[in-house]
């Protein structure tokens, strides 16, 4: 009789040994439900538990880990591509950029809010710059109309014509 035998439980070492030669042939299987390699020792590990601690069928232990791992990678891949679906792409020509007065941006001209009627324009027409641009427009004009040569020189013409 050797020292190991008495020490070791009979039962769980012929378990393990059970255990890896059924995970050795469980490879093919793996590959079958589409799990990744690096997910295998997550899959090893959890079939281990249930077959040595809740003492299940190697096999039946095996095929359990695999489908719960294998759900939980399929849930997370599905979570992966719902969130790049529900991200919409931005599509400018769709959208129409309305102005507040509901006309379409670009392209507009301006408007002189003092050619507004109603409330909007008097108030425009009273505005310091208004006033300001109103009474330079009437400096100008009378000035202008001094140092205009070609007035004067029109006005000469006609006075010499007549006589």
């Amino acid at each position: 009789m050797r020292l190991s035998e008495l020490f070791e439980d009979a039962e769980t070492s012929a378990k393990e040994r059970q255990f890896q030669d059924a995970w050795t042939a469980a490879g093919p299987m793996l590959k079958a439900r589409g799990i990744p390699p690096q997910y295998y020792g997550k899959v090893q590990s959890r079939a281990h538990e249930l077959a040595i601690s809740y003492k299940q069928d190697v096999d039946d232990a095996i095929s359990t880990a695999a489908s719960e791992v294998g759900s939980k990678i399929s849930a997370k891949s599905q979570a992966t591509t719902t969130q790049r679906i529900q991200t919409p792409a931005k599509k400018t020509k769709d959208i129409s950029k309305l102005s507040k007065s509901g006309k379409r941006w670009g392209n507009q001209y301006y408007s002189d809010p003092a050619q507004a009627g109603g409330i909007q324009g008097a108030v425009a027409k009273a505005s310091p710059k208004a006033i300001a641009k109103k009474a330079v427009a009437k400096v100008d004009k009378e000035v202008g109309d001094v140092f205009d040569i070609e007035k004067a020189l029109a006005k000469g013409k006609d006075k010499r014509s007549t006589r």
